[in-house]
């Protein structure tokens, strides 16, 4: 049995008309992709959760262990560290799935035909040459930052996460605005980087929250049970990443609009968006 349409649904003043109507528009229209998106994201994060499991697991057998706490704590920061090399490896894994699906995320928010297979493809073809060192760098901080941190807990437990706050605040916006701007624009590595950061200073607040905003399932990690906590973060991968990559795409292309679209590419303000037009008095 077909699904009964109405016909207010196809009027123009039911089209998405800003960023905000074009999200939900597209979750309610294209839920099943998201879906589809969803699972390719989680397989190709897989590597790096059995890395995070295999390390949580080996340091909660530490712990019981009959070892004083500084042969336990050398001993965790150890596997901390070597489980912290193989996860950039596996950050880059994650890249190509991601460098895929944002492709499609592109297509829905700018309301272009899409061909799953074939957009995800070219997104792999296209996009990986910058998601690639984005998530490798990334993986890159994370082994730094957690490094810095096991240094520094021996003289502060406040100061030791000053580098993790550095990257939340400044480094991953900028990193998130590259990404984005990769998907609308044809430029250097090092191009993207200068642009995103001077789009950062002039929307530091606004970047920041998105950033947090993107982040939120990592709060899963504080869930002590092991089981229950991979559970959950591939849960939220399948069924939630999606829509929060593309609610800060949707974020990024108004920033676009009005620092670089307006002035030098008009054609691109309001892509996806439906625009009424102007009724004569």
């Amino acid at each position: 049995m077909r699904k009964a349409v109405s016909n207010s649904d196809f009027k123009e003043e039911y089209l998405p008309q800003n960023r905000r109507e074009v999200f939900f528009d597209c979750i309610k229209i294209r839920f099943s992709v998201f879906l589809r998106c969803g699972i390719i994201l989680a397989l190709f994060t897989l590597p790096l959760l059995a890395s995070l499991f295999i390390g949580d697991m080996f340091s909660s057998s530490v712990v019981v262990m009959e070892l004083n706490e500084t042969e336990k704590a050398s001993r965790i920061y150890s596997l901390q560290l070597f489980f912290d090399v193989v996860n950039v490896f596996c950050f880059a894994i994650m890249a190509v799935g991601f460098a895929g699906v944002m492709k499609i995320i592109r297509r829905l928010a700018f309301a272009e035909p899409l061909f799953f297979g074939y957009d995800f493809k070219c997104g792999v073809k296209n996009n990986t040459k910058t998601f690639l060192p984005i998530f490798t760098l990334f993986g890159f901080f994370v082994l730094i930052n957690n490094y810095v941190k096991n240094v520094l807990s021996v003289y502060s437990s406040v100061i030791c996460y000053l580098p993790w706050i550095i990257t939340v605040i400044i480094i991953i916006p900028v990193f998130l605005y590259v990404a984005a701007q990769s998907l609308v624009y044809e430029n250097t590595f090092l191009r993207y980087f200068s642009i995103s950061f001077s789009l950062y200073i002039r929307t530091a607040p606004q970047a920041v929250l998105a950033a947090i905003c993107i982040l939120s399932p990592i709060g899963v990690f504080f869930i002590s049970d092991l089981i229950v906590r991979y559970v959950i973060v591939l849960v939220v991968t399948v069924f939630l990443l999606p829509m929060l990559l593309l609610g800060h795409y949707l974020y990024s292309c108004s920033v676009f609009d009005k620092l670089i679209n307006s002035e030098k590419f008009p054609d691109l303000v309001g892509k996806g968006m439906f625009k009424l037009p102007n009724k004569k008095k």
